[in-house]
């Protein structure tokens, strides 16, 4: 009952940040998720004792707000977190338990450290697959994949090759098509203000050849083919904003929904349409009427939400007109908490541009500084080491690549993990109300404000039990 005691206080934490973490105080608790009663402390038994007929067999956590986006990856709502704090296994374990993993580090000679990282023989996720290197380096990839938007830290950690993965090229071809970005980007602002100044220095002094000629030069170096890539890459980068707004909103302030648009949750989630509109509503490009009409802030459009409905590309364009086409003014003032829009596209075209590049080797698709040893262990090397460090690194969960992935699209040695680099869409989707994972519970089911859970046989203590763990906005 030990182990099941700390659980239940873990839980009671499922509100606080999370970067995809499972280790956190039994003492950090939350106001606003907490057990209907504050459970007696119970004293210390072996893993594995079963309840007797005088102890409860129901625990309850009542949670603000809960969407059934139990995926590890994206979860944000309190009782989304809760539910998957449950149903996932940290790498250290719960705290105060033996951990599923040996976790080892050593300081090199030239001030790096090596982090060691070794499965224990028999991990087991909840459906009876086997744990192994590959589901931990799944984990890390997605991480650190640029089209990951969710709270973990990862990437901020001086692990040898994560810009260079990040960005998908070589530094050299990196900083090369980064400065031709920039100056076209910041330079010329696409041509105009260069036609402005030769414009002017005709005008102020027809006798002066020099200032003319230096205008006329920057005009002919200027590279309209390049700046015809970043008008579109930008307008791309805008589209996927859009889309990733819609499930920004719907993960995020899920509670608000029928508040702000008299709808359901559940009819959102059946009406990709009705999404789109709470997105627009939500962020202001859009308001209703008292006739429950859509309205778009700026073009004036207007969709009855019966037999028409906002697409994704209308959101876009309601967003652009509003800015006067500015990429960077939008971002400016809508971008707070969000990947930035104009670094994306410059991205986007870096990599596009490289490609063209006679010195171009195909790109970079793995993380120097992260390797797979074998079934059960993968090193990790960082550049310098802080202590913080190491929490950052091992606060994760091991994620099923079987179920959060594709396994056709894992091939370690040539450099794919489980879903297309810069493309999360697939891993983002997986489980929708659902959950696989290797943690102490398992899903037993969801009926949009109450998740019941019952006890994994394939825990890897070997708990066995007949208690229930309840997630729910209701208390009774």
């Amino acid at each position: 009952m030990k182990h099941l005691t700390r659980l239940c206080a873990l839980l009671l934490c499922a509100a606080v940040t999370l970067s995809l973490a499972g280790c956190l105080s039994r003492d950090q608790v939350m106001s606003v998720v907490a057990p209907t009663e504050a459970p007696e402390e119970e004293p210390a038994g072996p893993v594995g004792e079963r309840l007797t007929e005088e102890e409860s067999d129901e625990r309850r956590v009542v949670c603000t707000a809960i969407s059934g986006n139990f995926n590890p990856f994206t979860a944000t709502l309190d009782g989304d977190k809760a539910v998957v704090n449950a149903t996932q296994l940290p790498l250290r374990g719960l705290e105060g338990e033996e951990s599923p993993c040996i976790i080892s580090s050593v300081t090199n000679d030239d001030g790096s450290c090596t982090v060691s990282i070794e499965l224990r023989g028999g991990l087991r996720f909840a459906d009876g697959e086997s744990i192994n290197a590959d589901d931990l380096l799944f984990t890390y990839y997605v991480l650190l994949d640029p089209d990951y938007q969710g709270e973990s830290a990862v990437r901020s950690l001086p692990i040898p090759g994560v810009e260079d993965y990040y960005h998908g090229v070589n530094v050299d071809l990196y900083e090369k098509y980064g400065k031709i970005f920039d100056e076209i980007y910041n330079g010329g602002k696409y041509d105009e203000e260069l036609q402005k100044a030769l414009r002017e220095a005709q005008e102020a002094d027809p006798k002066d050849y020099n200032a003319e000629y230096a205008a006329q030069k920057a005009v002919d170096e200027y590279d309209n083919d390049k700046a015809a890539d970043i008008r579109n890459l930008l307008q791309q980068a805008w589209r996927q904003d859009a889309a990733g707004l819609v499930k920004f909103c719907m993960r995020n302030y899920a509670a608000t929904v029928e508040y702000h648009t008299g709808y359901t949750l559940e009819q959102l989630k059946e009406n990709p349409g009705l999404q789109i509109m709470y997105a627009m509503v939500e962020t202001s490009f859009g308001s209703l009427t008292e006739e429950g009409v859509l309205v778009g802030k700026k073009t004036g459009r207007t969709w009855d939400l019966k037999g028409s409905f906002p697409t994704e590309e209308d959101f876009y364009k309601e967003m652009y007109e509003s800015y006067g086409g500015s990429a960077e003014t939008y971002w400016q003032i809508e971008g707070i908490g969000r990947g930035d829009l104009v670094a994306t596209a410059r991205d986007m075209a870096i990599r596009q541009w490289s490609q063209q590049d006679e010195e171009w080797d195909g790109g970079v698709r793995r993380i120097s500084g992260i390797e797979r040893v074998g079934d059960r262990l993968i090193r990790i090397t960082l550049e310098h080491y802080e202590p913080s460090y190491m929490d950052t690194l091992c606060d994760v969960y091991l994620v099923p690549l079987h179920y959060y992935g594709d396994e056709s699209l894992y091939d370690y040695f040539a450099g794919s993990y489980g879903f297309p680099f810069g493309d999360l869409s697939g891993v983002e989707e997986a489980g929708a109300g659902e959950t696989m994972g290797a943690g102490a519970y398992v899903l037993s089911s969801f009926d949009g404000s109450t998740a019941r859970l019952g006890l994994n046989d394939n825990f890897w203590t070997g708990y066995a039990g007949e208690e229930t763990l309840i997630v729910s906005t209701d208390a009774n």
